[in-house]
């Protein structure tokens, strides 16, 4: 499996779905990754 760094636009779609209250599974889905690429994305 090929690992894709998280692009900015990514980061910034994280911090605003975090500040949703979304869980990681769901910011996940919408973003087409997997929620372990995500957990440290956007402190």
């Amino acid at each position: 499996m090929r690992y894709h760094q998280i692009t900015l636009d990514e980061r910034i779609a994280i911090s605003t779905l975090r500040k949703e209250s979304l869980c990681a599974a769901a910011i996940a889905r919408r973003l087409g990754r997997h929620r372990s690429n995500q957990s440290g994305a956007a402190a």
